[in-house]
């Protein structure tokens, strides 16, 4: 089996920029009109083999990890979706959410045009979750994506709707798919992605900036190398459990999904759990949690979502 390259979509759509991004957000393939759009061409930086090559040195079209892919295809005339277009995606996105009886949400990946919208939207009253966003920074633009950060913390802000006061960063990236075509990667320790997306001074540096000023950190960290230059901090990783030792009882895996996210938005005292005096976001199930198997629980429906006291969703409404 050979890899998916930008030829393949050229042979579909050869007079127009293709891009087409990964349900898990960490890749990118771009047709030869996209590269062409936004740049790209053999003499480009390949970041550290971000940005894949055929074996003459041309682009292949792939591009991992949005540090490297977003730059590239923002500079696509026409990509950026418009306001409304913005507005219509966010709708779905808070009615997708609230069908699945979520009601608070929390974003890793900064679109300032998306931000500006969903700011509008909380402050028009059509917010039916609550959204805590963040600020990325990215080794390569440090300094000034955190000044950014530092000017724009309280710019998309409307009350407890919407809050941007966390500082994100992005240590690692996939380890699927692109990995496994990149020569750089077969030399690489298993269970590692070296060389890491930020330089460990310089991450340990921004970080203890973040922190003095205040803001939440995240850091995605999923590698050995990553989680363990990161324990310096207390981060949040995003590796799932995969083996029976890392399993969690229903009470952790209910607070994994109620007051924990709420205390992770500085929001524990808003929301987050079921008291007097918080504002009322409940979810009901068709099967009592408690009572069925392990293995029942992903088969249970969501009935009706409230969020601050009001029906958002409701089953066959």
């Amino acid at each position: 089996m050979r890899p998916f390259t930008r030829h393949d979509i050229d042979a579909v759509i050869p007079d127009k920029p293709v891009v087409l991004l990964s349900f898990c957000g960490h890749l990118a393939m771009l047709n030869t009109k996209a590269l062409e759009a936004a740049g790209v061409t053999r003499d480009t930086d390949d970041l550290n083999g971000l940005i894949v090559r055929e074996a003459d040195g041309s682009p292949s079209g792939y591009i991992s990890e949005p540090v490297a892919f977003r730059p590239i295809i923002f500079r696509i005339p026409g990509y950026e979706f418009t306001p409304q277009e913005h507005h219509e995606c966010q709708k779905k996105a808070f009615a997708m959410m609230n069908e699945m009886g979520f009601t608070l949400m929390c974003d890793c990946q900064q679109a300032e045009a998306a931000y500006t919208v969903l700011s509008e939207m909380a402050k028009n009253g059509e917010f039916s979750a609550r959204v805590s966003g963040v600020h990325n920074v990215n080794d390569a633009t440090r300094e000034e994506d955190m000044e950014k950060a530092l000017a724009n913390r309280t710019k998309f802000d409307v009350g407890d709707l919407f809050t941007v006061n966390t500082v994100k960063y992005f240590a690692d990236g996939s380890l699927s798919m692109i990995e496994l075509y990149a020569d750089t990667s077969l030399t690489h320790e298993p269970g590692t992605r070296d060389p890491l997306l930020w330089d460990e001074e310089h991450m340990m540096e921004s970080m203890a900036v973040a922190n003095r000023e205040g803001f939440n950190i995240h850091t995605h960290a999923m590698t050995r190398k990553c989680v363990k230059a990161d324990l310096t901090y207390e981060r949040y990783k995003d590796v799932p459990a995969a083996m029976p030792r890392e399993c969690i009882s229903l009470k952790e895996a209910l607070k994994a999904h109620t007051i924990h996210p709420a205390y992770q938005a500085h929001l524990e005292n808003i929301t987050g759990s079921i008291e007097a005096g918080k504002s009322a976001e409940l979810v009901v199930l068709d099967s009592d949690i408690e009572s069925i198997s392990a293995e029942q629980i992903q088969d249970i429906k969501i009935l009706e979502t409230v969020f601050r006291g009001n029906t958002v969703y409701k089953a066959n409404a």
